[in-house]
């Protein structure tokens, strides 16, 4: 007697186990990572215990025997093969004992935050010089005494005295100098450099004898450098009147002021 066979029942079966076998794949897929993770939780706590361990045993043997004593460590073991290191092992430090692990614990210093870079603050712009030979009165006698000079050296004379040639001969805009800067009037005049007040100014200065010299506005009188003795004077160019110029003084004209004698 023959027995027959479904040709559907072993396909059947492959099925079921290929549908079981997903199922299981996916539960591993999740579970695995998961109890991978715990055990690696677990294996960190215990470490952490057997570190605090340490920790209260080698301060209970300080305490006791006032020694140091590290050995206490060897008995412990990391569960993740990690290896015990003493962070503090200086009993004067106030957090004496401490103990690092290599694969658990171990603290690292912050690197300090950059400070953020200084505003590089603007470059002054210098101010714009009053004359073509600059601004204070070093800087503008200096200036055409040297032009006066040069010219001499190059044409064997002194530039003419007279007019705009005073000026043009020397290499000066006569347009630049028809005002005073800072209450003072400059013109070349052949060998010499004259300085009078601007109006509503006076001059102060002193001569070698330590007398004190007024030059008002209202003189219509000038300070004399004379290029060939290399001195200032005071109205004209004499042995007398010779100046002191660092000490001259320029101020609004009062007429009250009176010159202590």
């Amino acid at each position: 007697m023959k027995i027959l066979k479904d040709s559907n029942t072993m396909g059947f079966i492959l099925l079921e186990l290929m549908v079981v076998l997903g199922i299981m794949s996916a539960l591993a897929s999740i579970a695995i990572p998961n109890y991978m993770s715990y055990r690696e939780k677990a294996k960190a706590a215990s470490c952490t215990a057997h570190r605090h361990n340490i920790e209260h045993e080698v301060l209970e043997y300080f305490l006791e025997h006032r020694v140091h004593n590290p050995e206490i460590a060897d008995k412990y073991k990391c569960p993740s093969g990690g290896v015990y290191m003493w962070i503090i092992s200086d009993p004067d430090d106030p957090d004496y004992p401490k103990v690092g692990c290599s694969m658990h614990y171990w603290p690292t210093a912050e690197p300090p935050k950059p400070e953020p870079p200084k505003p590089i603050p603007p470059k002054p712009i210098p101010p714009k010089p009053l004359t073509s030979l600059g601004s204070t009165f070093e800087e503008i006698t200096s200036g055409m005494i040297g032009l006066i000079e040069k010219f001499y050296v190059e044409h064997g004379k002194y530039p003419r005295s007279w007019g705009d040639y005073r000026f043009t001969d020397i290499g000066l805009d006569p347009a630049e100098w028809g005002r005073g800067y800072n209450g003072i009037i400059y013109s070349p005049c052949g060998n010499r450099v004259n300085v009078k007040p601007d109006e509503g100014y006076v001059f102060y200065v002193t001569d070698l004898k330590g007398k004190e010299r007024k030059l008002s506005w209202e003189y219509k009188w000038n300070l004399v450098y004379s290029v060939k003795k290399g001195q200032w004077y005071y109205h004209s160019i004499k042995k007398k009147n010779a100046i002191d110029i660092s000490t001259l003084k320029v101020e609004k004209y009062a007429k009250e002021k009176k010159i202590k004698r």
